[in-house]
């Protein structure tokens, strides 16, 4: 039996999938589903999280990563992005 000499040493830094801020995994609110975990500062990040994700409007703009979505944001938050690109009637619904 093959046992490699070097393991794979654990990643303990995660970001928000949300804000993009950097945390220790344990500091961070994890969702597990499935296999995949997704880290976020809070419940609160990971609801609008889950709720903008499959949205047209929004599906691209989620799945960036942190250093791209730096670059579109240009400064701005992820909720005023969201509202710029969702109608403002669907924020009411």
């Amino acid at each position: 039996m093959f046992v490699p000499k070097h393991t794979h040493k654990q990643c303990v830094v995660s970001w928000c999938r949300w804000c993009c801020r950097r945390a220790q995994k344990k500091h961070m609110f994890k969702v597990r589903q499935g296999p995949v975990d997704w880290y976020f500062c809070d419940d609160e990040h990971a609801a609008l999280w889950f709720e903008y994700r499959y949205k047209p409007e929004t599906y691209a703009l989620c799945k960036m990563l942190p250093a791209e979505r730096e670059i579109h944001l240009q400064g701005r938050t992820m909720s005023e992005e969201i509202s710029r690109l969702v109608p403002k009637e669907s924020h009411e619904q």
